[in-house]
């Protein structure tokens, strides 16, 4: 009885055996053929990833460049208001739109950041317009730049540009772009000198019956490296060298003013100081001022020269205040783009009014 139990047990258990093996072997080999699968995928969009991310190394690092144009300054360089530009003011002011900071890419926010420009351009009715750097943020600089140069001469009013550090994070050079901007229907961008730091470092002249009333100095920011790079000596001398040319072929000190993408070291503390004695003009300050961590001695220079009575810069997005420093009004203008950080309600520009007198008026504007 109990050998009979035990080899039907032995004879379930073979059958057992024979019917659930194969089912196991199966699973097993499915399951192989799943990994082999989900690997070569994985090879594939690997192998894509690094196809793509050569081609976009190699589209970047192989820049676009043009040769530097405008003209060799020294120390023998005789001032010719050759120059710069000329804007002549039409009625008792000129008003001057500055828009800072647009960080157009292509992509994220450049629609919105159109229709600002227009909102703004459609309130203020502006004789000039000028962006105050960082126009754009993309390896896709020259597309950015094509989209800007439309945009800009659609106004058909005359425009300008500094720029930021920014800029030139793309395949087109500095270089490539001043020249892009050479070829605008309405763009006055000057390279301005040849052999010193940057592009575009020119002025702008503001007449009134082709007289002089107030002279606008635009100075390049470079981008960054390391830290943020401050004018250069060779910057300085340049703007000292427009200034004194201005004042001699006037023959009177000309009212200007400075714009210039990083801010100068002065705006740290400045707006401390106005709060403590109730002296802000207006805005806030919404982060700490990114400055270049040496001071090249701009500040210093304009004050001596007497000329320049107002600083426009852009650069910290969150701040859009002005204050008075030793007799110079430090202004943040309204970030303008919507393609970079900063909250919507401080998205903007400023409205910078000449007066035939030479002197200014200013007010910051939103977009809501």
């Amino acid at each position: 009885m109990l050998l009979h139990f035990y080899l039907r047990v032995r004879q379930i258990s073979r059958l057992c055996v024979i019917i659930v093996l194969p089912i196991k072997l199966k699973r097993e080999n499915t399951m192989k053929r799943k990994i082999k699968i989900t690997l070569k995928i994985i090879c594939s969009i690997v192998t894509c990833l690094v196809i793509i991310s050569a081609g976009f190394l190699t589209y970047v690092l192989i820049k676009k460049d043009a040769p530097a144009f405008g003209y060799y300054f020294d120390d023998n360089t005789q001032f010719d208001l050759k120059f710069g530009q000329t804007v002549e003011m039409k009625e008792t002011e000129l008003s001057v739109l500055l828009l800072t900071d647009m960080h157009y890419n292509g992509f994220v926010g450049d629609r919105k950041t159109d229709e600002l420009a227009d909102y703004l351009v459609e309130k203020t009715k502006p004789d000039l317009i000028i962006l105050l750097g960082d126009n754009c943020f993309t390896p896709f600089n020259q597309q950015s730049y094509e989209h800007i140069i439309k945009k800009m001469d659609s106004y058909k009013i005359p425009w300008a540009l500094i720029f930021g550090n920014h800029d030139e994070q793309g395949k087109a050079t500095k270089q490539y772009l001043a020249k892009m901007l050479e070829e605008s229907s309405y763009s006055i961008f000057c390279y301005g000198p040849n052999n010193i730091d940057g592009a575009g470092n020119y002025f702008i002249n503001i007449t009134k019956d082709e007289t002089i009333v107030h002279t606008i100095y635009l100075l390049d920011s470079k981008k960054k490296s390391g830290n943020y790079q401050p004018p250069s000596k060779e910057q300085i001398k340049w703007y000292e060298w427009a200034v004194n040319g201005i004042t001699d072929y006037c023959g009177k000190v000309v009212p200007s003013t400075l714009l210039i993408h990083i801010p100068l070291p002065e705006y740290i503390g400045a707006y401390d100081a106005a709060i403590t004695d109730n002296s802000v003009i207006y805005g806030n300050r919404g982060e700490n001022e990114a400055v270049s961590n040496i001071n090249s001695g701009l500040f210093e220079k304009i004050k001596k020269l007497k000329s320049t009575v107002g600083i426009f810069c852009g650069h910290d997005h969150l701040n859009d205040y002005s204050v008075m420093s030793d007799g110079v009004r430090l202004t943040y203008s309204v970030s303008s783009g919507f393609g970079s950080y900063g909250s919507n309600d401080i998205k903007g520009g400023t409205l910078l009014k000449i007066l035939q007198n030479g002197q200014t008026e200013q007010t910051p504007l939103y977009y809501k």
